[in-house]
């Protein structure tokens, strides 16, 4: 049923735009790490420190609980090979506490394997441990037991909350902490909190519940750098976030740059027209943009996005997390994950000058007329960008002479007087992609344009080198002027004393096959597969993974291994592979879900309550539920049964009688979306059972939301559920308005005295419609009620959240203290006008108006439904022969899988022809149905097949089989994968 209780808004991009201006997304400093941390991960107003020396942080976000564990050191790789030295995590609560005081960190949970991992692989770790996170994730994180906690309200100074939150920070934050840089682990900066609008992000001295968290989490060992909430959030952070150099304490950095968003799949556009439009230039120039302004680091959120696996998605999403990310969400790496490197790979060769500098942009003003120049400037060197901002290519020529061709919205990294060791200084009119240390060898790799000359200048002293070179001030300078040639780079070297240098002149394009990677301490330089895996050298011997996407030929030359050794050495390309046929299902065993829907189902041992308890109420987790009541009528015949409301989808029998589906069934009477159910039903005299299986799309993230969430997002059945002879009046109250006061004195008696305020100015459609304001304090509404010829009229209020005063005609029906809850008010006959007006005064949170459906109804229920019973759970599918049944079904069967040498082939479950649900693979939920997305069918990760037999399952809540043909393979995320063995000479 795809009705809402509240928060009846979209989070969409536009929303968030309008949302950051209000939210405080940006912050200047962290809390500095304790003496204990200090000498190992520290920070200045300049940049980052890790053991002593300068640092530049390159960070992605990827969630663990959004991997399968057994993909996780591969998707950390590709990250590592992308240029990122970081991985920035959330921890979400209720994945590790689905219920009260039963912590999980094993198997996939294994937070502290996960953080390990990261360790092993050389990388950092940002931990992003809530208690909120947002994410897109069931409930923001919340765990549903803390709905059943009187008195509790989130994100406050609260002390049910904070007994709750510091139970979980003492199992959780140990792991965090054993696994921080001084004590030999990854993790380097710790963030408190997300996104809180209540209290300042980064640092907050004065909010007691900040405090509280930086408290609890000292307490628990954190000593790292800590913050609150975040740093400089947008997909532009640094133009909409400019670094300060005069008034900041701490780094510029961003946890969360933007890099598309989560209603994606698939490539971006290179670029657009459109100004607003996100493309992989636009993520490009904004990463450029931080290194030549002072930014000290950023993290891409999301880098890989992964997969909502079992019921964790909320209510905007299902299964696919692909948030159109660099890297697929099965591990497919996309055009910005290519672009993206090349400033990546630029910043750590360079982070002795961008992690120390000033802005230096009036000496070098003068460089070219012909674009912007910005200029960073440090004790180890200056680093230039150029930024070509139109859509076509341009011909830069510098002030020496030099002359670039910068492609269409290309922004480009210069260096002069750049101290790449104790022998070598570079300066260079050409693009550097990489400064690559190998033992006494360096090796600087230079890019352009086919055709365009590179030209760059070394100092050091008694240089020699090929003829290529031109020494100069008694060979204590040495310059190279080459021309990019498509093809193998091409390889000039120079010498001081025993240190080499070796420039590598290569392509644009074939930097985007250029790959470092280490083993045993050493550097190693990669150039020509599609991607590099696993990486080893043992001695002599190499082995090396290699990848090719499926149905493209690879370029027809060698890889080439470019190791301290002066020669390269040349390995064998994959050839390219096709994909075979996707495999086929046996036939499906059909196993309804009806066994509690049977009037003899014993169901006295579940969860009690005289009015429907809303999904959780028995801290069963689970998106599915059922719901059972009994009822006596006194004689039998036919009768209206009315819900309140059933989210998100409800099938319901009578005496084992199955009645509707769903709000849009045809059978359903009510059909306007703001009426209860109402259905006709054959009830008998005597004793009746009524039965309901309820499932839900996933709760609402609460976004920027603190204060109470019992009645939340309720899912289940909700409100009175009655029986009447004759259908009761239904009335929906629509067209309202809304305004904000001009001003009051006290908001505490504004909401008192606010309805004979001035005009109404703004239009909503009903009660649930979200207000275009950001305003915190007292919100106006007015409505003129429809007319209803009765004596006993009652004014329904599904609930409604916030210090109130409902009125009508000038007179007070009902103050509302904030607790919210379902109201029922009698509408007194002499205060009944033929045109009446209700007015609402709320006061309410930012962002958030919470009124539930509001309905005129008269007359008297016959029969109130006060004896129910509560399970969740989907309950017992039983197998039969026949395929009579109208309900929700689990449907089994078996495929085969062969796997193919030398392929990674993508598959997934198509699910069109189904109505909802989720699907499991060899007892693995890979997530909800149908994508919100747009892909096709769900990812079936490669890590949970076996060769021979798998097993496969699908719950369709309509009931509805799968085709025998409805695996299929996605050929843009499949590659070849080939291991590669040579020896080093």
């Amino acid at each position: 049923m795809n009705r809402r209780n509240i928060l009846h808004f979209t989070i969409s991009v536009f929303v968030l735009l309008a949302l950051s201006l209000a939210l405080p997304l940006a912050a200047e400093e962290m809390y500095p790490p304790l003496p204990a941390a200090a000498k190992a991960i520290n920070f200045d107003s300049r940049g980052f420190l890790i053991h002593g020396e300068r640092t530049w942080l390159t960070s992605g976000s990827l969630h663990y609980a959004r991997v399968p564990r057994n993909l996780w050191r591969d998707r950390l790789l590709r990250m590592k090979r992308a240029g990122l030295n970081t991985v920035q995590t959330y921890v979400f609560w209720n994945y590790h506490e689905e219920r009260e005081g039963e912590f999980n960190f094993t198997g996939e949970h294994d937070l502290g394997a996960f953080l390990d991992l990261v360790h092993e692989m050389g990388m950092y770790a940002t931990v992003r441990v809530g208690p909120y996170d947002c994410a897109e994730w069931e409930a923001g994180g919340y765990p549903v037991w803390l709905r059943n906690k009187p008195g509790l309200k989130v994100r406050l100074n609260n002390p049910v909350f904070l007994k709750a939150v510091d139970s979980f920070f003492d199992h959780l934050l140990p792991i965090v902490a054993a696994r921080q840089i001084h004590r030999g682990g990854a993790v380097i900066m710790v963030q408190l909190e997300n996104e809180y609008y209540l209290g300042k992000w980064g640092v907050d001295d004065s909010n007691l519940y900040l405090q509280h968290l930086l408290k609890t989490a000292r307490t628990n060992g954190i000593e790292v750098p800590t913050f609150f909430s975040g740093q400089n959030h947008d997909g532009n952070p640094m133009a909409k976030f400019p670094e300060n150099d005069a008034t900041r304490k701490s780094p510029w950095y961003s946890t969360e740059f933007w890099t598309s968003w989560y209603t994606g799949y698939g490539e971006l556009n290179l670029r657009d027209n459109n100004p607003w439009a996100r493309t992989i230039d636009y993520f490009d120039r904004g990463t450029w943009r931080i290194l030549a302004n002072g930014g000290n680091g950023y993290n891409y959120y999301m880098f890989h996005g992964g997969t909502n696996l079992g019921m964790w998605n909320d209510d905007q999403s299902a299964a696919s997390y692909d948030f159109q990310t660099e890297i697929g969400e099965a591990g497919d790496l996309r055009q910005l994950y290519y672009s993206l490197r090349r400033p990546a790979i630029f910043a750590h060769s360079f982070q002795s000058i961008l992690e120390d500098s000033d802005n230096a942009n009036a000496e070098y003003k003068s460089l070219t007329a012909d674009v912007p120049v910005t200029a960073r400037k440090s004790p180890a060197g200056t680093a230039i960008f150029l930024d070509n901002a139109t859509h076509y290519p341009k011909d830069v020529t510098l002030a020496d002479g030099a002359k670039l061709l910068l492609d269409a919205d290309e922004f480009v990294g210069l260096v002069r007087d750049a101290r790449l060791n104790n022998i070598f200084t570079l300066s260079s009119d050409a693009r550097i992609f990489a400064v690559v240390p190998q033992g006494k060898l360096t090796t600087v790799i230079a890019y352009g344009m086919p055709g365009e000359n590179v030209a760059l200048s070394l100092q050091a002293s008694a240089l020699t080198g090929d003829s290529a070179w031109k020494f100069e001030k008694q060979n204590s300078r040495a310059t190279l002027s080459a021309t990019v040639k498509d093809g193998d780079p091409q390889s000039f070297i120079v010498s001081s004393g025993d240190q080499l240098l070796r420039v590598l002149v290569m392509t644009k394009a074939l930097t985007d096959e250029t790959w470092i990677a280490d083993s045993g301490n050493k550097n190693y330089i990669v150039i020509g597969p599609h991607y590099l895996g696993e990486f080893q050298v043992d001695g002599s011997q190499v082995r090396m993974t290699v990848e090719e996407p499926i149905g493209v030929d690879p370029i027809p030359t060698p890889i080439a291994l470019w190791s301290e050794s002066t020669k390269p050495l040349l390995m064998k390309e994959p050839t390219a592979k096709d994909l075979p046929d996707a495999p086929t299902t046996d036939e499906w065993v059909t196993l309804p879900i009806i066994a509690e829907a049977a009037p003899e189902f014993d169901d006295s041992k579940w969860f009690k309550s005289v009015v429907p308890a809303q999904m959780g109420a028995d801290n069963d987790p689970s998106v599915f539920a059922w719901y059972r009541a009994h009822f006596y009528a006194t004689e039998a015949g036919r009768m209206w049964l009315q819900l309140g409301e059933v989210s998100d989808h409800g099938q319901i029998w009578v005496n084992g009688k199955r009645l509707l589906t769903s709000t849009n069934d045809s059978k359903l009477i009510a059909t306007n979306e703001d009426l209860p159910w109402a259905v006709p039903v054959e009830v008998k005299a005597g004793d009746n059972v009524l039965a309901i299986f309820v499932s839900h799309k996933g709760r609402n993230k609460l976004f920027s939301y603190s204060g109470p969430i019992s009645i939340l997002d309720r899912k289940g059945v909700i409100g009175p559920t009655t029986l009447n002879p004759t259908l009761l009046p239904l009335i929906p109250v629509e067209n309202w308005k809304w305004d904000i006061p001009k001003k009051w004195d006290d908001q505490s008696k504004g909401a008192k005295e606010l309805w004979n305020s001035a005009n109404s100015q703004y239009s909503l459609k009903n009660d649930r419609d979200q207000p275009d304001t950001t305003h915190e304090g007292v919100v106006h509404y007015r409505v003129t009620l429809p007319k209803l010829d009765a004596t006993d009229r009652v004014l329904h209020i599904g609930y409604l959240y916030g210090h109130a005063v409902i009125a009508l005609n000038g007179h007070e029906l009902k103050t509302v203290d904030g607790t919210g809850g379902t109201l029922d008010l009698p509408l007194d006959a002499a205060v009944w006008k033929d045109t009446s007006e209700l007015t609402v005064a709320l006061e309410k949170n930012p962002d958030i108006q919470m009124m539930g459906r509001i309905y005129l109804t008269a007359g008297t229920p016959q029969i109130t439904i006060s004896d129910w019973r509560l399970h969740g759970g989907v309950g017992t599918p039983k197998e039969t022969a026949t395929d009579e049944y109208d309900s929700a079904r689990l449907f089994r069967s078996h495929f085969e899988w062969k796997p193919a040498a030398e392929l990674t082939p993508i598959l997934r479950f198509s699910t069109k022809g189904l109505s909802r649900g989720f699907i499991w693979i060899n007892g693995h939920n890979v997530g909800r149905y149908p994508q919100t997305i747009p892909v096709d069918g769900l990812y079936l990760p490669e890590c949970w097949l076996k060769p021979g037999k798998n097993d496969l399952e699908v719950l369709d809540e309509s009931g509805l089989q799968p085709g025998n043909d409805a695996l299929i393979f996605e050929q843009v995320a499949s590659r070849a994968s080939v291991e590669l063995k040579g020896v080093l000479k």
